[in-house]
């Protein structure tokens, strides 16, 4: 994992680093690992998972789909495969539907709006997004790069 050079990154767990270097060096297309969530986002109650949001290729999702090695209860991941569409390899939970997203503002061709994280990386290894908590409540987060694949 990077050496990141801020101390506002919270620890994370040596289980989940070596977790996140395996992750990595099985998937070499994955260019970014983000921590996002509670984790990085604390809310005054203990988290219960880990969340992270992975700057990939379709392939490195499709490979995920596949392989249930990587798939663990207490760890998220969702997957960017063209800059802005995000979407988790494995169904979430008990639904049997892949969580998904956009990290931008998305425009259907039939009319419409699907607002999106309005993600926006604010330094080398820091990023802000909006997370809707609600149907009414938006909440600004902060995200963390914990590895990014050298160039």
């Amino acid at each position: 994992m990077s050496e990141v050079p801020t101390s506002s990154l919270p620890p994370i767990q040596p289980d989940i680093t070596d977790y996140l270097v395996k992750l990595a060096s099985a998937h070499p297309q994955i260019e970014s690992i983000w921590l996002i969530g509670s984790r990085a986002n604390p809310t005054g109650r203990p988290p219960v998972d880990w969340d992270f949001l992975i700057f990939a290729t379709p392939d490195v999702l499709a490979s995920l789909r596949n392989d249930h090695s990587f798939r663990r209860t207490h760890i998220d991941l969702l997957v960017v495969t063209d800059g802005d569409f995000f979407e988790c390899p494995w169904p979430h939970g008990d639904r049997p539907a892949f969580k998904s997203g956009y990290l931008r503002n998305y425009y259907p061709a039939d009319g419409g709006i699907v607002l999106g994280w309005q993600w926006k990386r604010i330094s080398e290894h820091e990023a802000r997004y909006t997370a809707s908590k609600s149907m009414f409540k938006d909440v600004e987060c902060r995200a963390f790069r914990v590895y990014e694949r050298n160039a």
